[in-house]
């Protein structure tokens, strides 16, 4: 039984043009990082072009990156700067419908289609919640509790100091129950 090559190993290969293995480095991360995605943005669609853009930046610019055992939290940090791109254009079009005097475009995605097929009514609850946070608290309640990074790890996605990024962690899980319980007057569970 052979074991799984490492991220080091596959970026490797990779960089010396061996195309199946970053082709195993997308099947590795491409579904963590569309979940991720869609947590941010809350809109699946959105979260596949960013997912697949993602991938895209990253093959291109495979030889920028420093660490190859970091290729996870370099792809992350690449697929945040195209969201903050996304949302940059948003911003911008929604200024330019507002000085014209139209009406200003919808806020976030509708967080129901998150998982159409999910019936149960804590998933719906939970998505409501989500989609009333705000965005930097969706990203690090889906970095620490979709991804299960540790407080270290979050704080270097985000260059943060490990403190402030649990600070930030904190905030968003007060957060999250506190509009939880006013749509649901229960406690949720955050593990």
């Amino acid at each position: 039984m052979s074991e799984e090559p490492t991220d080091r190993e596959l970026v490797e290969r990779a960089r010396g043009g061996e195309r199946a293995a970053f082709a195993l480095l997308f099947e590795r991360y491409s579904n963590q990082l569309f979940g991720l995605l869609v947590v941010i943005s809350g809109d699946r669609d959105v979260a596949a072009d960013l997912t697949q853009e993602s991938f895209m930046l990253a093959h291109e610019r495979l030889d920028q990156l420093n660490d190859p055992e970091q290729f996870r939290a370099w792809l992350y940090q690449i697929a945040r700067n195209r969201w903050r791109d996304v949302l940059r254009g948003r911003q911008g079009m929604q200024r330019a419908v507002e000085r014209l005097g139209g009406h200003p475009l919808a806020g976030d995605a509708d967080w129901s289609r998150i998982d159409p097929l999910a019936e149960l009514a804590e998933r719906d609850l939970v998505a409501r919640t989500l989609a009333d946070l705000r965005r930097c608290d969706r990203e690090v309640l889906a970095l620490r509790h979709y991804w299960q990074l540790s407080g270290a790890e979050i704080a270097e996605l985000l260059n943060i100091t490990p403190a402030a990024a649990q600070r930030r962690v904190n905030r968003a899980e007060e957060r999250f129950r506190e509009r939880y319980r006013e749509l649901a007057g229960e406690e949720p569970h955050i593990s």
